[in-house]
Parts: structure tokens; sequence; C-alpha cells
């Protein structure tokens, strides 16, 4: 089982193991940086259970662009430097675990641990364990099908224009962003 184009991404079902504890720690980020309201315990398993399977096909594809707009430009370059580290496993489900606020980050990021179940190319079940640290309210860089300025198709990963030769990146702001992940 491997992933052949990014038709077969489909999020996971994804619990998070202890929501009680985010009214605390949404009290914290508040009051320190002001976290959008828009922020919930569904927010973040929704956005887990939809980044967890980009993050696995990139590393099994070795297509790391598809990764823009989910995680961060220092995420996306550690996943490049050891694609294939993941065996070209896919997840079928993961458990969130709310840890909490670093303290004296800014931005502000939500530090969670990511359990997902996975299964192998050969059909084998496995879990691979990561803690991220998920920022709010973030402004990123992404690279889209078309030129924003000309309207001209782009080829996947293609950052300048051939027709007006101009940049093709836009900046966009995402509600949650994946700044930092550490596999082990």
């Amino acid at each position: 089982m491997t992933y052949a184009d990014p038709g077969e991404l489909t999020a996971i079902p994804t619990t998070v193991e202890n929501p009680g504890e985010w009214s605390q720690i949404y009290q914290e980020l508040s009051a320190a940086h002001g976290v959008p309201p828009a922020v919930t315990v569904d927010a973040i398993a929704a956005m887990v259970g939809s980044a967890l399977p980009i993050f696995f096909h990139a590393d099994a594809t070795r297509g790391i662009d598809i990764m823009r707009g989910t995680f961060s430009n220092q995420v996306i370059a550690q996943c490049g430097a050891h694609l294939g580290c993941l065996g070209g496993a896919r997840p079928t489900s993961a458990l969130v675990r709310l840890i909490g606020a670093p303290a004296r980050r800014d931005p502000p990021v939500l530090r969670v641990r990511v359990v997902a179940r996975t299964v192998t190319p050969e059909g084998n079940d496995g879990t691979n364990s990561q803690f991220w640290d998920i920022e709010f309210d973030s402004e990123t860089v992404v690279s889209k099908g078309a030129c924003p300025n000309c309207g001209a198709p782009l080829a996947a990963g293609q950052l300048v224009c051939s027709y007006c030769h101009r940049d093709a990146r836009t900046k966009v702001q995402v509600p949650l962003l994946v700044n930092r992940v550490q596999i082990y």
C-alpha cells in the first residue's frame, strides 16, 4: 500500500485524549497572546487528522511541496533532510494529547503529542509517536497551481512564473500551522 498521488489523501480519525484540559490551556494562551476564539479541541483534532496524512505522504513520495500551508518552512526542511524515515507507512488513526504552551514562545504555540497508528506498505500495523508545536493564526507562504500575477499554469514546486517572471508564491493566513516536529 503506497501513495500514488495527492488525490489519495484522506483525513484520518483523530481523538484528543484529554479534551478537558483544553479550557485551562486556552485560558493561559489567551491571557498571554490573545489566541483566536475559533481554535477549539475539535479544530485541533481536525487539523492533526488532516495534517498527519500529508506529513506521511510527503515522506513516502519524497514530495515535500504538499506540506506548504500546513507545516512551517523549518519543518518542511527537516522533512526534506530525512525523506524516507517513516518507511512508507501510512497513518490510519491518531491520538492527540494536549501538553500545553511552551513558556515564552512567540508566536504562541500549543505542544501536543501525536501517536499515530500506521500500516506499512507490506500491510503490517505499527505506531509512530511525535511531538508537534502548533502555531496559532500564522502567516505562511504557499505556491499554487497558477501564477497569482498573470494566471499562467505552474508546474509542481515552481516558484517563479515562466511567463511573467515574477514570484509565484502567495502569503496566506492560516489558523493553525505545525512549526516544530520531533519524532521519537
